[in-house]
């Protein structure tokens, strides 16, 4: 869902709902690794906040940007309502993202089945496995 008036010259912001708080979290986390990738660098990602906050959160970005004009060798960013800074650093932007491998011996299993067209086992699911209609009436 698109936010903000439509008016052909700036782009608008996409609202994404997710179904849980960690999403969010891990989601929001990782995003600082966007601008590390030309197709993705100028892609930026925000917790949703109510108008107060937002109100705050402009503030802290206004005196950001002084501090920054002031002491252009200092990196500054918001952390825990605080602005705050580090000396710069360069960063290397790559042309193409990380290929996104396994996590972990499950995920490459997993990746293995789906490389062959295997069907993949039940137990290799976060997911407990559903017993079938018949076994639930064995059981009874």
């Amino acid at each position: 869902e698109r936010v903000g008036i439509m008016d052909g010259i700036k782009r608008r912001p996409v609202k994404v709902i997710l179904g849980s708080r960690i999403s969010v979290s891990d989601i929001l986390r990782k995003s600082k690794d966007l601008k590390n990738h030309k197709k993705t660098a100028k892609v930026f990602l925000e917790p949703d906040r109510t108008f107060e906050e937002r109100l705050k959160h402009r503030k802290l970005v206004d005196v950001l940007r002084e501090k920054a004009e002031r002491k252009p060798t200092e990196h500054f960013f918001i952390k825990n309502g605080k602005v705050c800074s580090e000396p710069k650093q360069e960063v290397e932007v790559s042309a193409t993202p990380r290929p996104s491998g396994p996590r972990n011996q499950r995920e490459a299993q997993i990746m293995r089945l789906k490389a062959a067209n295997k069907p993949i086992p039940p137990e290799l699911y976060n997911t407990p496995s559903r017993r079938s209609s018949s076994e639930e009436s064995d059981s009874e």
